[in-house]
Protein backbone atom coordinates (compact mmCIF):
# COMPACT_ATOMS: atom_id res chain seq x y z
CA UNK A 1 0.00 0.00 0.00
CA UNK A 2 3.09 2.44 0.13
CA UNK A 3 4.44 0.73 -2.37
CA UNK A 4 6.30 3.25 -4.78
CA UNK A 5 3.13 3.72 -7.41
CA UNK A 6 5.51 3.60 -10.57
CA UNK A 7 7.23 0.49 -9.25
CA UNK A 8 3.68 -1.54 -8.82
CA UNK A 9 2.59 -0.53 -12.15
CA UNK A 10 5.29 -1.83 -13.80
CA UNK A 11 5.74 -4.96 -11.66
CA UNK A 12 1.62 -5.80 -12.40
CA UNK A 13 2.34 -4.88 -16.22
CA UNK A 14 5.36 -7.52 -16.07
CA UNK A 15 3.51 -10.04 -14.43
CA UNK A 16 0.69 -9.95 -16.35
CA UNK A 17 2.85 -9.84 -19.52
CA UNK A 18 4.23 -13.13 -18.22
CA UNK A 19 1.12 -14.84 -16.76
CA UNK A 20 -0.60 -14.02 -20.12
CA UNK A 21 2.16 -16.14 -21.94
CA UNK A 22 2.31 -18.87 -20.11
CA UNK A 23 -0.03 -18.85 -17.31
CA UNK A 24 2.73 -20.66 -14.76
CA UNK A 25 2.48 -18.99 -11.29
CA UNK A 26 4.84 -19.39 -8.57
CA UNK A 27 3.79 -18.44 -5.30
CA UNK A 28 4.77 -14.91 -5.06
CA UNK A 29 3.88 -14.39 -8.34
CA UNK A 30 0.37 -15.72 -7.55
CA UNK A 31 0.17 -13.52 -4.32
CA UNK A 32 0.50 -10.07 -6.08
CA UNK A 33 -1.47 -11.22 -9.11
CA UNK A 34 -4.30 -12.01 -6.49
CA UNK A 35 -4.06 -8.39 -4.37
CA UNK A 36 -3.72 -6.92 -7.39
CA UNK A 37 -6.68 -8.29 -9.04
CA UNK A 38 -9.40 -8.90 -6.18
CA UNK A 39 -12.72 -6.94 -6.84
CA UNK A 40 -12.82 -6.95 -2.57
CA UNK A 41 -9.66 -5.58 -2.22
CA UNK A 42 -10.26 -2.84 -4.59
CA UNK A 43 -13.53 -2.09 -2.67
CA UNK A 44 -11.30 -2.16 0.66
CA UNK A 45 -9.23 0.19 -0.75
CA UNK A 46 -12.27 2.96 -1.94
CA UNK A 47 -13.08 2.94 1.81
CA UNK A 48 -9.17 4.61 2.63
CA UNK A 49 -10.47 6.89 0.20
CA UNK A 50 -13.57 7.71 1.52
CA UNK A 51 -11.85 8.25 4.96
CA UNK A 52 -9.37 10.55 3.28
CA UNK A 53 -12.30 13.14 2.17
CA UNK A 54 -13.59 12.40 6.08
CA UNK A 55 -10.62 14.67 7.53
CA UNK A 56 -11.00 17.35 5.13
CA UNK A 57 -14.75 17.60 6.01
CA UNK A 58 -13.44 17.51 9.45
CA UNK A 59 -10.45 20.42 8.42
CA UNK A 60 -13.58 22.22 6.95
CA UNK A 61 -15.24 22.90 10.25
CA UNK A 62 -12.13 25.20 11.57
CA UNK A 63 -11.99 27.01 8.61
CA UNK A 64 -13.41 30.35 7.66
CA UNK A 65 -16.89 30.08 6.19
CA UNK A 66 -17.57 32.51 3.64
CA UNK A 67 -21.16 33.08 1.96
CA UNK A 68 -22.26 35.39 -0.69
CA UNK A 69 -26.10 35.95 -1.25
CA UNK A 70 -27.72 38.32 -3.88
CA UNK A 71 -31.17 39.78 -4.19
CA UNK A 72 -34.20 41.37 -6.48
CA UNK A 73 -37.54 42.91 -5.84
CA UNK A 74 -39.97 44.25 -7.54
CA UNK A 75 -42.88 46.09 -6.01
CA UNK A 76 -45.85 46.75 -7.84
CA UNK A 77 -46.38 50.65 -6.73
CA UNK A 78 -44.25 52.43 -4.82
CA UNK A 79 -45.70 54.51 -1.55
CA UNK A 80 -45.32 58.04 -1.75
CA UNK A 81 -45.25 61.09 0.87
CA UNK A 82 -47.08 64.42 -0.35
CA UNK A 83 -45.65 67.79 0.49
CA UNK A 84 -47.67 70.08 -0.73
CA UNK A 85 -46.70 71.32 -4.01
CA UNK A 86 -44.39 68.18 -3.85
CA UNK A 87 -44.00 64.10 -3.95
CA UNK A 88 -41.60 62.10 -3.26
CA UNK A 89 -41.57 58.41 -4.08
CA UNK A 90 -40.52 56.18 -1.32
CA UNK A 91 -37.99 54.04 -2.58
CA UNK A 92 -37.82 52.23 -6.24
CA UNK A 93 -39.76 49.59 -7.62
CA UNK A 94 -36.42 47.85 -8.94
CA UNK A 95 -34.71 46.61 -5.23
CA UNK A 96 -31.14 45.32 -5.14
CA UNK A 97 -29.25 44.17 -2.57
CA UNK A 98 -25.92 42.02 -1.78
CA UNK A 99 -24.54 40.92 1.36
CA UNK A 100 -21.29 39.11 1.95
CA UNK A 101 -20.31 37.60 4.87
CA UNK A 102 -17.29 35.66 6.60
CA UNK A 103 -17.53 33.87 9.67
CA UNK A 104 -15.11 31.94 12.06
CA UNK A 105 -15.66 29.00 14.81
CA UNK A 106 -13.27 29.91 17.51
CA UNK A 107 -14.69 27.59 20.06
CA UNK A 108 -17.01 24.63 19.89
CA UNK A 109 -16.76 22.54 23.01
CA UNK A 110 -13.67 20.53 21.77
CA UNK A 111 -16.42 19.22 18.46
CA UNK A 112 -14.00 20.00 15.76
CA UNK A 113 -10.91 19.12 17.16
CA UNK A 114 -12.91 15.38 18.28
CA UNK A 115 -13.80 15.82 14.94
CA UNK A 116 -10.79 15.54 13.32
CA UNK A 117 -9.21 12.87 15.22
CA UNK A 118 -11.78 10.71 14.19
CA UNK A 119 -11.25 11.14 10.69
CA UNK A 120 -8.10 10.09 10.95
CA UNK A 121 -8.32 7.39 12.78
CA UNK A 122 -11.28 6.25 10.23
CA UNK A 123 -8.59 6.63 7.56
CA UNK A 124 -6.20 4.53 10.15
CA UNK A 125 -9.21 1.85 10.65
CA UNK A 126 -9.57 1.93 6.72
CA UNK A 127 -6.12 1.06 6.28
CA UNK A 128 -6.05 -1.45 8.58
CA UNK A 129 -9.53 -3.30 7.42
CA UNK A 130 -7.39 -3.85 4.36
CA UNK A 131 -4.49 -4.94 5.98
CA UNK A 132 -6.94 -7.78 7.79
CA UNK A 133 -9.24 -8.32 4.27
CA UNK A 134 -5.28 -8.60 2.02
CA UNK A 135 -3.83 -10.61 5.00
CA UNK A 136 -6.56 -13.25 5.07
CA UNK A 137 -6.60 -13.57 1.26
CA UNK A 138 -2.79 -14.05 1.11
CA UNK A 139 -3.70 -17.33 3.61
CA UNK A 140 -6.45 -18.54 0.98
CA UNK A 141 -4.24 -17.94 -1.83
CA UNK A 142 -0.92 -19.99 0.04
CA UNK A 143 -3.27 -22.54 0.97
CA UNK A 144 -5.00 -22.79 -2.56
CA UNK A 145 -1.09 -23.01 -4.16
CA UNK A 146 -0.23 -25.43 -2.09
CA UNK A 147 -3.31 -27.61 -2.68
CA UNK A 148 -2.13 -27.56 -5.87
CA UNK A 149 1.38 -28.51 -5.68
CA UNK A 150 -0.11 -31.50 -3.67
CA UNK A 151 -2.37 -32.32 -5.89
CA UNK A 152 0.06 -32.19 -8.83
CA UNK A 153 2.52 -34.16 -7.02
CA UNK A 154 -0.44 -36.58 -5.85
CA UNK A 155 -1.10 -37.08 -9.37
CA UNK A 156 2.83 -38.24 -10.69
CA UNK A 157 2.79 -40.88 -7.27
CA UNK A 158 -0.61 -42.13 -8.71
CA UNK A 159 0.82 -42.43 -12.30
CA UNK A 160 4.30 -43.81 -11.28
CA UNK A 161 2.55 -46.15 -8.75
CA UNK A 162 0.13 -47.36 -12.14
CA UNK A 163 2.94 -47.65 -14.46
CA UNK A 164 4.89 -50.09 -11.83
CA UNK A 165 1.68 -52.28 -11.21
CA UNK A 166 1.52 -52.16 -15.41
CA UNK A 167 5.03 -53.66 -15.51
CA UNK A 168 4.34 -56.12 -13.19
CA UNK A 169 0.96 -57.15 -14.98
CA UNK A 170 3.03 -57.44 -18.59
CA UNK A 171 6.11 -59.59 -16.19
CA UNK A 172 3.10 -62.14 -14.64
CA UNK A 173 1.53 -62.49 -18.16
CA UNK A 174 5.30 -63.03 -19.34
CA UNK A 175 6.16 -65.41 -16.42
CA UNK A 176 1.92 -67.29 -16.89
CA UNK A 177 3.00 -67.86 -20.79
CA UNK A 178 6.23 -69.41 -19.98
CA UNK A 179 4.85 -71.95 -16.72
CA UNK A 180 6.69 -69.64 -14.27
CA UNK A 181 3.46 -67.89 -12.85
CA UNK A 182 -0.16 -69.05 -12.31
CA UNK A 183 -2.85 -68.03 -13.67
CA UNK A 184 -4.47 -66.33 -9.80
CA UNK A 185 -0.62 -64.26 -10.19
CA UNK A 186 -2.00 -62.68 -13.69
CA UNK A 187 -5.62 -62.01 -12.56
CA UNK A 188 -4.50 -60.64 -9.25
CA UNK A 189 -2.52 -58.39 -11.32
CA UNK A 190 -4.68 -57.42 -13.69
CA UNK A 191 -7.09 -56.89 -11.11
CA UNK A 192 -4.53 -54.70 -9.00
CA UNK A 193 -4.05 -51.90 -12.11
CA UNK A 194 -7.98 -52.08 -12.52
CA UNK A 195 -8.15 -50.60 -8.87
CA UNK A 196 -5.25 -48.55 -9.30
CA UNK A 197 -6.51 -46.53 -12.45
CA UNK A 198 -9.96 -45.26 -10.33
CA UNK A 199 -6.75 -43.63 -8.10
CA UNK A 200 -5.24 -41.84 -10.84
CA UNK A 201 -8.37 -40.63 -12.41
CA UNK A 202 -9.38 -38.82 -8.70
CA UNK A 203 -5.83 -37.88 -8.21
CA UNK A 204 -6.27 -35.72 -11.71
CA UNK A 205 -10.16 -34.56 -10.68
CA UNK A 206 -8.26 -32.99 -7.41
CA UNK A 207 -5.65 -30.98 -9.45
CA UNK A 208 -8.58 -29.81 -11.75
CA UNK A 209 -10.39 -28.79 -9.24
CA UNK A 210 -7.30 -27.51 -6.70
CA UNK A 211 -6.24 -25.18 -10.25
CA UNK A 212 -9.86 -23.82 -10.47
CA UNK A 213 -10.05 -22.99 -6.74
CA UNK A 214 -6.34 -21.12 -7.23
CA UNK A 215 -7.47 -19.62 -10.10
CA UNK A 216 -11.05 -18.18 -8.62
CA UNK A 217 -8.90 -16.77 -5.50
CA UNK A 218 -6.79 -14.78 -7.95
CA UNK A 219 -9.26 -13.63 -10.15
CA UNK A 220 -8.04 -15.50 -13.01
CA UNK A 221 -9.28 -16.16 -15.85
CA UNK A 222 -7.93 -19.46 -17.82
CA UNK A 223 -5.57 -22.58 -17.41
CA UNK A 224 -2.57 -22.05 -15.33
CA UNK A 225 0.27 -24.00 -13.64
CA UNK A 226 2.04 -23.57 -11.02
CA UNK A 227 5.78 -23.97 -10.13
CA UNK A 228 7.80 -24.36 -6.89
CA UNK A 229 7.83 -26.02 -3.93
CA UNK A 230 6.91 -27.05 -0.52
CA UNK A 231 8.19 -24.47 2.30
CA UNK A 232 9.56 -27.18 4.59
CA UNK A 233 12.30 -24.77 6.30
CA UNK A 234 12.53 -25.42 10.04
CA UNK A 235 11.63 -22.54 12.53
CA UNK A 236 12.58 -21.64 16.06
CA UNK A 237 9.24 -19.82 16.26
CA UNK A 238 7.94 -19.94 20.47
CA UNK A 239 5.02 -19.57 21.17
CA UNK A 240 5.53 -16.81 23.90
CA UNK A 241 7.24 -15.16 20.78
CA UNK A 242 4.08 -15.64 18.46
CA UNK A 243 1.92 -14.63 21.36
CA UNK A 244 3.65 -11.27 21.17
CA UNK A 245 3.63 -10.85 17.79
CA UNK A 246 0.35 -11.55 17.54
CA UNK A 247 -0.93 -8.68 20.30
CA UNK A 248 1.02 -6.40 18.86
CA UNK A 249 0.76 -6.95 14.64
CA UNK A 250 -2.60 -8.83 14.18
CA UNK A 251 -4.80 -6.74 12.18
CA UNK A 252 -8.42 -7.48 13.64
CA UNK A 253 -6.90 -6.47 17.08
CA UNK A 254 -5.34 -3.15 15.73
CA UNK A 255 -9.02 -2.79 13.91
CA UNK A 256 -10.30 -3.26 17.67
CA UNK A 257 -8.20 -0.86 19.40
CA UNK A 258 -8.99 1.68 16.31
CA UNK A 259 -12.91 1.49 17.13
CA UNK A 260 -12.28 1.49 20.89
CA UNK A 261 -10.09 5.04 19.86
CA UNK A 262 -13.01 6.18 17.81
CA UNK A 263 -15.65 5.58 20.50
CA UNK A 264 -13.51 7.92 22.71
CA UNK A 265 -14.00 11.05 20.25
CA UNK A 266 -17.52 9.96 19.68
CA UNK A 267 -18.20 10.33 23.48
CA UNK A 268 -15.99 14.43 23.02
CA UNK A 269 -17.98 14.88 20.08
CA UNK A 270 -21.33 14.34 22.68
CA UNK A 271 -19.96 16.01 25.17
CA UNK A 272 -19.57 19.00 23.33
CA UNK A 273 -23.36 19.61 22.75
CA UNK A 274 -23.66 20.86 26.06
CA UNK A 275 -20.72 23.65 25.44
CA UNK A 276 -21.14 26.85 23.95
CA UNK A 277 -20.12 28.04 20.44
CA UNK A 278 -18.80 31.09 19.59
CA UNK A 279 -17.83 32.81 16.15
CA UNK A 280 -16.19 35.88 15.27
CA UNK A 281 -18.08 37.24 11.92
CA UNK A 282 -18.13 40.52 9.48
CA UNK A 283 -21.10 41.41 7.07
CA UNK A 284 -20.88 43.89 3.98
CA UNK A 285 -23.97 44.61 2.49
CA UNK A 286 -25.23 46.87 -0.16
CA UNK A 287 -28.28 47.75 -1.47
CA UNK A 288 -30.57 50.63 -3.34
CA UNK A 289 -32.87 53.40 -1.96
CA UNK A 290 -34.83 51.23 -0.61
CA UNK A 291 -32.68 49.52 2.28
CA UNK A 292 -31.47 53.08 2.91
CA UNK A 293 -32.34 56.21 2.28
CA UNK A 294 -34.79 57.83 0.13
CA UNK A 295 -32.10 58.50 -3.06
CA UNK A 296 -31.77 56.18 -5.53
CA UNK A 297 -27.84 55.81 -5.72
CA UNK A 298 -26.40 52.73 -3.87
CA UNK A 299 -25.03 52.80 -0.54
CA UNK A 300 -23.00 50.12 1.14
CA UNK A 301 -22.72 49.29 5.10
CA UNK A 302 -20.82 46.75 7.30
CA UNK A 303 -21.33 44.98 10.39
CA UNK A 304 -19.05 42.79 12.62
CA UNK A 305 -19.36 41.23 16.16
CA UNK A 306 -19.17 38.23 18.13
CA UNK A 307 -21.99 35.56 18.42
CA UNK A 308 -22.41 33.12 20.69
CA UNK A 309 -24.72 29.98 21.07
CA UNK A 310 -25.33 28.18 24.22
CA UNK A 311 -28.32 25.50 24.70
CA UNK A 312 -28.19 25.44 28.31
CA UNK A 313 -31.64 22.53 28.22
CA UNK A 314 -32.51 20.10 25.37
CA UNK A 315 -34.55 18.18 27.80
CA UNK A 316 -31.86 15.92 28.83
CA UNK A 317 -30.94 14.89 25.11
CA UNK A 318 -27.01 15.62 25.56
CA UNK A 319 -26.87 14.24 28.55
CA UNK A 320 -28.03 11.18 26.92
CA UNK A 321 -26.25 10.84 24.19
CA UNK A 322 -23.11 10.86 26.13
CA UNK A 323 -24.06 7.93 28.06
CA UNK A 324 -24.82 6.04 25.26
CA UNK A 325 -21.66 6.81 23.70
CA UNK A 326 -19.63 5.80 27.01
CA UNK A 327 -21.23 2.80 27.13
CA UNK A 328 -20.56 2.04 23.84
CA UNK A 329 -17.19 2.62 24.92
CA UNK A 330 -17.17 0.07 27.02
CA UNK A 331 -18.38 -2.15 24.80
CA UNK A 332 -15.62 -1.88 22.27
CA UNK A 333 -12.76 -2.25 25.53
CA UNK A 334 -14.26 -5.68 26.03
CA UNK A 335 -14.76 -6.38 22.16
CA UNK A 336 -10.53 -5.61 22.23
CA UNK A 337 -10.38 -8.39 25.20
CA UNK A 338 -12.68 -11.03 23.41
CA UNK A 339 -11.02 -10.46 20.22
CA UNK A 340 -7.60 -11.04 21.96
CA UNK A 341 -8.94 -14.46 23.48
CA UNK A 342 -9.47 -15.58 19.95
CA UNK A 343 -6.75 -14.30 18.59
CA UNK A 344 -4.54 -16.12 21.19
CA UNK A 345 -6.55 -18.95 20.98
CA UNK A 346 -6.25 -19.09 17.16
CA UNK A 347 -2.47 -18.66 17.23
CA UNK A 348 -1.93 -21.67 20.28
CA UNK A 349 -3.98 -24.05 17.48
CA UNK A 350 -1.75 -22.88 14.83
CA UNK A 351 1.18 -23.43 16.66
CA UNK A 352 0.17 -26.90 17.58
CA UNK A 353 -1.06 -27.97 14.14
CA UNK A 354 2.61 -26.35 13.15
CA UNK A 355 4.32 -28.70 15.76
CA UNK A 356 2.19 -31.93 14.59
CA UNK A 357 2.94 -31.34 11.29
CA UNK A 358 7.19 -31.06 11.98
CA UNK A 359 6.94 -34.09 13.76
CA UNK A 360 4.81 -35.84 10.80
CA UNK A 361 7.28 -34.08 8.26
CA UNK A 362 10.44 -35.58 10.14
CA UNK A 363 8.75 -39.33 10.00
CA UNK A 364 7.70 -39.67 6.38
CA UNK A 365 10.89 -39.08 5.44
CA UNK A 366 11.37 -42.49 7.09
CA UNK A 367 8.98 -44.27 5.69
CA UNK A 368 9.61 -43.46 2.66
CA UNK A 369 12.88 -44.80 2.66
CA UNK A 370 11.83 -47.87 4.61
CA UNK A 371 9.68 -48.69 1.73
CA UNK A 372 11.56 -47.91 -0.90
CA UNK A 373 14.05 -50.55 0.46
CA UNK A 374 11.15 -53.15 0.85
CA UNK A 375 9.69 -52.75 -2.67
CA UNK A 376 13.34 -53.42 -3.87
CA UNK A 377 13.61 -56.60 -1.66
CA UNK A 378 10.23 -57.81 -2.79
CA UNK A 379 11.06 -57.28 -6.41
CA UNK A 380 14.68 -59.22 -6.10
CA UNK A 381 12.59 -61.94 -4.32
CA UNK A 382 9.59 -62.23 -6.77
CA UNK A 383 11.85 -62.26 -9.78
CA UNK A 384 13.81 -65.21 -7.62
CA UNK A 385 10.60 -67.33 -7.14
CA UNK A 386 10.63 -66.64 -3.51
CA UNK A 387 7.58 -64.65 -2.94
CA UNK A 388 4.14 -64.16 -4.63
CA UNK A 389 2.54 -61.37 -6.91
CA UNK A 390 0.81 -60.21 -4.08
CA UNK A 391 3.95 -60.10 -2.21
CA UNK A 392 5.05 -57.42 -4.78
CA UNK A 393 2.64 -55.45 -5.25
CA UNK A 394 1.65 -54.83 -1.45
CA UNK A 395 5.39 -53.64 -1.04
CA UNK A 396 4.30 -51.52 -4.13
CA UNK A 397 1.20 -50.02 -2.49
CA UNK A 398 3.03 -49.17 1.11
CA UNK A 399 5.50 -47.26 -0.98
CA UNK A 400 2.86 -45.32 -3.05
CA UNK A 401 1.15 -44.82 0.18
CA UNK A 402 4.24 -43.76 1.78
CA UNK A 403 5.31 -41.01 -0.47
CA UNK A 404 1.12 -39.90 -0.29
CA UNK A 405 1.51 -39.91 3.62
CA UNK A 406 4.69 -37.71 2.63
CA UNK A 407 3.86 -35.56 0.31
CA UNK A 408 0.25 -35.05 2.92
CA UNK A 409 3.35 -33.59 5.48
CA UNK A 410 4.52 -31.28 3.34
CA UNK A 411 1.63 -29.60 2.07
CA UNK A 412 0.09 -30.18 5.94
CA UNK A 413 3.53 -28.17 7.44
CA UNK A 414 3.55 -25.77 4.68
CA UNK A 415 -0.03 -24.45 5.31
CA UNK A 416 0.85 -24.42 9.00
CA UNK A 417 3.59 -21.74 8.40
CA UNK A 418 1.16 -19.55 6.64
CA UNK A 419 -1.70 -20.26 9.61
CA UNK A 420 0.80 -18.78 11.85
CA UNK A 421 1.88 -15.65 10.05
CA UNK A 422 -2.01 -15.34 9.49
CA UNK A 423 -2.60 -15.66 12.94
CA UNK A 424 0.27 -13.36 14.35
CA UNK A 425 0.31 -10.91 11.61
CA UNK A 426 3.79 -11.78 10.62
CA UNK A 427 4.41 -10.51 7.01
CA UNK A 428 4.65 -13.07 4.10
CA UNK A 429 7.94 -13.82 3.30
CA UNK A 430 7.00 -14.37 -0.48
CA UNK A 431 6.46 -10.47 -1.04
CA UNK A 432 9.46 -9.00 -1.71
CA UNK A 433 8.23 -5.60 -0.04
CA UNK A 434 4.94 -4.12 0.65
CA UNK A 435 1.97 -5.74 -0.59
CA UNK A 436 1.05 -4.23 -3.94
CA UNK A 437 -1.24 -1.27 -4.40
CA UNK A 438 -4.79 -1.61 -5.99
CA UNK A 439 -5.23 -0.50 -9.62
CA UNK A 440 -8.06 1.10 -10.57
Amino acid sequence: MKTNYLLVILLSSALRASVASHATFTLPEALHYGLTHNPAARKAQLEIDIARTQIGQAGALALPQLSLEARYTRLDEVDEVNLGDTTFDLGSPDNYEVSAQVSQLIYSGGQVSAAWRAARIAREYASTTLDAFEANLIYEISRAYYGVLLAYESVQVQQASLDTLQQFEQQARDKKASGAASEFDALTASVRVANAKPEWIAAKNQLDIAKATLANLIYFDGPLVVKGDFETADTAWTLPQLEAKAREQREQLQAARLLAALSREAVASARSEARPEIRLFANQTGGNATQFDLSDDWEWRWTAGVSARWNLWDGNLTRQTVRQREIEKRQQEYQIREIESAVLLEVKQAWLALQQAKEALAASAESVALAERALQIAHTRYDSGLSTYIELTDANLALRTAELTRLQAKHDYAVARARIRFATGIPSPHLAHERPAHNE
